[in-house]
């Protein structure tokens, strides 16, 4: 395929005219034409997931909180009782997950102090977190949290089965040894990859140019855990004093980034009206100048989006960014271009909570639009939370570190 980029980054391909990565035409494709501009589906009447077994409701959550106190030997007999638990029958069988998750923490600290992809700093809060200034919860006790949550989600939330529990071991500790690989993993792929995405949008941050960013999910998410938790810890670190003499100097440093749910189906199956009124609450208008993250490939998903939202064709070019795109000027800049098709499949197939979204309902308190998506599994959530710990734990370190300088 022959590329040819103009003075204006419009493209030629193959003799068709591009002109910000979406061709002019744009009645080949069915995500842009009127048809689906007008008509599709409205929000639905009731979540059809919103009592799913592997959802992890407010119930689950007091419940796995109460698991992992017990696995912990901190157990409140009280608490235990609220939630239908009975101690001294689930004891035993908790008492040999705990074991089980510190023999292998033990290996994954082996491990970690040896890796070549783990800064000192890093390995430091894991290892010595004496040594390091920042200070957060060991990862062991979210990691008991985390199978707390794996437990009570196999159960359903049934605390009858929960007190049953048996011959769970083998499990748990396969998912746990996958669970490290995925920490390690991400060390070695995800953090030097979102330092570049990171790096390219505070570039974008001057001459007193401040977009919104706009992280697209599923697959964005964990690019936007990781600048989530860089832009909390540096206003953490910064204190409410200082954050506002520097508003009032005019001195903006808050990012805000931004997480939505915008799968293609949403453009080709949900009503105009509908995602539009999502986008809108969501914030995604001209007015906030946003430039957006996605993994690949030809930017439709964004592209559609500021489409529909009204935004002028030219600002297409510099308000996406990919890390595998086919147009150049969407790129990230720093990755090698025979890496990014691999790059591409692996986050592709990375853990997620929840499955591509099937639609929208509205809340009935909040007033407010949400996505409808099924959970994933809980092996898949509690493969989820360790990549999570890893990202957000890694750049909270990092940008505290940083400020303090």
């Amino acid at each position: 395929m022959g590329t040819e980029e103009n003075q204006s980054n419009d493209y030629y391909v193959d003799g068709k005219y591009f002109h910000t990565g979406i061709d002019e035409d744009v009645q080949d494709d069915p995500i842009l034409t009127n048809e689906y501009l007008n008509k599709g589906e409205k929000t639905q009447e009731k979540d059809p997931y919103e009592n799913h077994p592997w959802l992890f409701d407010k119930s689950k959550i007091i419940m796995a909180s109460v698991v992992s106190e017990i696995m912990a030997g901190r157990a409140d007999n009280k608490e235990a009782q609220s939630c239908g638990l009975n101690i001294s029958e689930i004891s035993p069988v908790l008492e040999k997950v705990n074991i089980q998750i510190e023999q292998e923490y033990r290996k994954f600290l082996q491990k970690a102090k040896i890796s070549d992809n783990i800064s000192q700093t890093d390995k430091d809060a894991l290892i010595n977190p004496e040594n390091v200034s920042v200070k957060m919860t060991p990862l062991i006790e979210n990691i008991r949290i985390f199978i707390a949550r794996y437990l009570v989600q196999i159960c359903g939330g049934n605390a009858e089965k929960l007190n049953k529990i048996s011959d769970v071991e083998k499990n748990v500790g396969r998912i746990l040894e996958e669970g490290f690989n995925r920490y390690f993993k991400i060390y070695e792929v995800d953090i030097p990859l979102y330092d570049k995405v990171y790096e390219e949008f505070d570039n974008l941050r001057e001459d007193e140019n401040y977009p919104l960013e706009v992280y697209l999910g599923r697959d964005g998410v964990y690019a936007f855990l990781g600048r989530r938790a860089k832009d909390i810890a540096k206003m953490r670190k910064l204190g409410p004093e200082k954050r506002k003499k520097m508003k009032e100097a005019g001195e903006i440093f808050e990012i805000h980034p931004k997480y939505i749910t915008y799968p293609r189906y949403f453009g080709t199956n949900i009503d105009r009206e509908i995602r539009k009124e999502y986008l809108l609450q969501e914030g995604i208008t001209k007015q906030a100048n946003p430039i957006f993250y996605d993994t690949g490939f030809e930017g439709t998903i964004p592209n559609e989006i500021m489409f529909l939202m009204g935004f002028p064709s030219e600002e297409s070019n510099k308000s996406i960014k990919m890390l595998s795109a086919k147009y150049p000027v969407h790129r990230i800049k720093g990755i090698p271009e025979d890496k990014r098709g691999d790059i591409l499949d692996y986050i592709e197939e990375n853990a997620k909570l929840e499955e591509s979204a099937e639609g929208f309902v509205h809340n009935e308190k909040t007033g407010k639009i949400r996505h409808i998506a099924k959970p994933t599994s809980p092996e898949e959530q509690f493969f989820f939370m360790m990549i999570k710990q890893a990202i957000t734990r890694h750049y909270w370190l990092q940008e505290h570190l940083r400020v303090e300088k």
